[in-house]
Parts: C-alpha cells; structure tokens; sequence
C-alpha cells in the first residue's frame, strides 16, 4: 500500500509540476509578446501583465529582471506611471547593467513630466552602452523639450551614428532622421 501511495504523490508532482511547467511557458510567452502584431491590441495588456505577475515567483536573476521590465512597460501602456516605475526600480536594482532597463525608465518620466530624471536616466543608459541610439534619440526630446535646440541635434545626430544593431536601434535611426529633418523644416 506504501508503494501505490509513494507511486501516486510521485505522479501527481511529475503532473503537477509538468502543468506548472506548461503554465510558466505559456505566461512566459504572452508576458514577453509585447509589441508583436498578436499582442498589441490594448485589451490584452492586463492579461498580459496578469502572466507577468505570475511569472516572478517562479523567475530569478536576469530572467527576473527582464519580467519586472515588461510588466513595467505594460503598466505603462495602461498609463499605470507609477507601477510602471516601481518595476523598472527592481528591474534595474536586479540588473544594472541592462541598457533598456534604464532607457525605459527614461521614458516613464519624460512622460510625467519630469524632464530631469528623464535626462539622467538616458545618459546612465548611454553610460551602460554607448552604442544605444535609442538613449541618444530620447535624449534629444528631452533637450527639444528643454528648448535646447542645438544639444538636441547633437543627440539625434548620436543616434545616427550609433549602429542599429537591432529593431530598436533602426526605430532610433528613422524617427532621429525624421525629427532633424523636422528641426531643419521649422528653422527655415
């Protein structure tokens, strides 16, 4: 009877944990699918977030960090500025030396207003990783916001000479290249 016993809880954890298993891939899918075509409808971001939640019991290190950074930029998609803020706080406390932790952040405060922290938190990401034009363009809205004309086109101008190693980084060039076109548009 011991046996049958042991053989069912050993079952059982094998279902369990193969379920959970199952689970944590599948919240892992859906808290990582942001911006794809499937996932950027509005109406999915709270379940999207709700995967995220579930998954940071179940995450460390890294993977950790990279969760706290999607739900916090899904908060900030549902103008949830503040909880958007705490999860980039533990995003960048786990993981300081991830570029995008803090260019996000950057964005979170351009987007309330507070232009400074802004600036600083895209030159802590230029810091982590000079070859970031993403920082280098939303520098340049915080000095065009500033109405710093000149250190503005000095940014963009960084973000075209940063390489566009990735999906990001060919965003930054395009919209840089758009805004010194715009600049030049609006001085003549």
């Amino acid at each position: 009877m011991r046996a049958v016993v042991t053989l069912a809880v050993l079952l059982g954890t094998a279902v369990g944990s193969t379920t959970l298993s199952a689970q944590s891939s599948n919240d892992r899918n859906i808290c990582f699918s942001i911006g794809t075509k499937e996932y950027e409808i509005l109406e999915r971001v709270p379940a999207q977030a709700s995967a995220c939640t579930r998954l940071i019991p179940r995450s460390s290190g890294k993977e950790l960090a990279a969760v706290y950074a999607a739900r916090g930029s899904l908060y900030t998609k549902l103008d949830r500025l503040d909880d958007a803020m705490a999860d980039l706080n533990k995003a960048v406390d786990i993981n300081p030396s991830n570029v995008e932790f803090y260019d996000y952040r950057a964005d979170i405060w351009l987007k309330k207003g507070n232009l400074d922290q802004a600036l600083a938190n895209y030159k802590m990401s230029i810091r982590v990783d000079p070859k970031y034009p993403a920082a280098y363009y939303g520098e340049g809205q915080v000095y065009e916001k500033m109405g710093q004309a000149q250190q503005a086109r000095a940014s963009y101008n960084a973000a075209l000479a940063a390489p566009a190693r990735e999906r990001i980084g060919e965003w930054a060039h395009v919209v840089a290249r758009k805004r010194l076109k715009e600049m030049d548009e609006a001085k003549n």
